[in-house]
């Protein structure tokens, strides 16, 4: 029981000279404080507000695929010598990769915005309705390149630079009990962030419209030729149905506008920013600069004793 109180004491005075320590040096630990807060408005108050358009999409009702079309005569084309190609896996997730994709940002996306947007916007001018670009990259009075040198040795930063910052600022996640997809896209410009995500939409349907279109093209080539290399009747009734199958498909590629994807929300240029959350900021600046002025203080006050 002794120990326990004597403990316990120990610990008291442990804390009231740790509560000391920092009553002596409070106007140190108030100056951090202060200089951490500021510093954390400062910072706060130097980020763009960045906007958000979001999009909800729906899968279109697609057309079986030839994969799925010939899959039951797969086995006797099999005995005949044909060797049918298979397409599985599902076209909204497919889609998803190519919006992810390079070759998809290279062909879909750059050609249809101003690269500057993409690399330079510094912040919008709501007023003018203007993007103010970072003079240190791009001047946009001449519509000149400046800073450092690209790998390619240029000062038009690369494409592959390009499509790092078009990784940050799209994202996409899909719901595996809905089923719908959720396409999200950040700017400085709210009016850019919807331009650009329904660009997006548009493009990769119809960037899905041509990769059909061509492997329908390229099925009815190829059904056509086995259609010449088999002599078995129940194969060329088989290979004559999928052949129109796949006639029809081509009629019903350009049909449908919304191919792979159909908008449940529409895209839309947000009235209010989605970050940065400036007061969250400022209180974590000032949540580190308490700290770091506490153990300062302390480490100063420890240095200071054992000298002596």
């Amino acid at each position: 029981m002794k120990n326990i109180t004597t403990e316990n004491f120990e610990d008291e005075i442990n804390l009231i000279e740790l509560l000391q320590v920092i009553w002596k040096k409070k106007f140190l630990i108030v100056t951090i404080i202060t200089i951490g807060a500021f510093s954390s408005i400062y910072y706060a108050l130097s980020l763009p507000n960045i906007y958000s358009s979001n999009a909800l999409l729906a899968q279109s009702n697609p057309n079986e695929s030839l994969g799925s079309k010939i899959g039951a005569y797969s086995s006797l084309a099999g005995m005949a010598g044909i060797q049918i190609p298979n397409d599985s896996g599902g076209r909204p997730q497919e889609a998803i990769a190519r919006m992810k994709s390079y070759d998809f940002f290279i062909k879909e996306f750059l050609p249809f915005i101003e690269y500057e947007n993409l690399l330079a916007a510094k912040f919008w001018d709501q007023t003018n309705n203007r993007i103010i670009y970072n003079d240190k990259l791009f001047i946009s009075t001449d519509k000149r390149w400046v800073g450092k040198q690209s790998f390619n040795g240029s000062y038009k930063p690369s494409h592959q630079e390009a499509y790092a910052i078009y990784n940050r600022i799209l994202n996409i996640s899909k719901d595996n009990e809905t089923l719908f997809v959720s396409l999200t896209i950040e700017h400085v410009s709210p009016f850019i962030a919807e331009k650009w995500l329904k660009i997006i939409i548009k493009n990769i349907n119809n960037h899905m419209r041509e990769i059909d279109r061509d492997q329908a093209e390229s099925s009815i080539d190829f059904l056509n030729l086995s259609w010449q290399k088999t002599n078995i009747t129940q194969i060329k009734e088989a290979i004559s149905k999928l052949l129109e199958d796949q006639v029809q498909t081509l009629m019903l590629v350009e049909s449908n506008e919304d191919y792979v994807f159909k908008l449940i929300v529409s895209p839309i240029a947000a009235e209010t920013k989605s970050k940065p959350a400036r007061s969250s900021i400022v209180l974590f600046g000032i949540f580190l600069s308490t700290i770091f002025s506490t153990l300062l203080a302390l480490t100063l006050h420890y240095i200071n004793f054992k000298k002596i």
